[in-house]
């Protein structure tokens, strides 16, 4: 990420922030949400579980975030499961 920032920074457009939604049952994040995801979650975290859940961070339906999307305009990167998501929630955002 820092390697794409610099670029990006040196060479490209203007950009105000980088922001990663990790699947919560994944790599590092299953580590930090383990506990969590025992109580509150079946034992898949589904792709469309994955898609909600972005989508409620970048409709800034959530808590815990001081950003206000809406304002911004917001390209949108994914890989497997989070490519999935991405399609998923896209017909559900506005374009404006």
């Amino acid at each position: 990420m820092d390697e794409l920032l610099a670029v990006v920074r040196s060479k490209g457009p203007k950009v105000n922030g980088v922001w990663s939604i990790e699947l919560p049952n994944h790599g590092e994040a299953a580590t930090v949400n383990q506990q969590v995801m025992e109580w509150y979650y079946r034992p898949v975290f589904r792709s469309e579980d994955y898609a909600r859940a972005i989508h409620v961070v970048v409709t800034n339906a959530g808590t815990g975030i001081e950003v206000n999307f809406s304002k911004r305009r917001l390209v949108d990167l994914g890989h497997s499961v989070g490519a999935l998501a991405m399609y998923a929630i896209e017909p559900h955002l506005s374009s404006d």
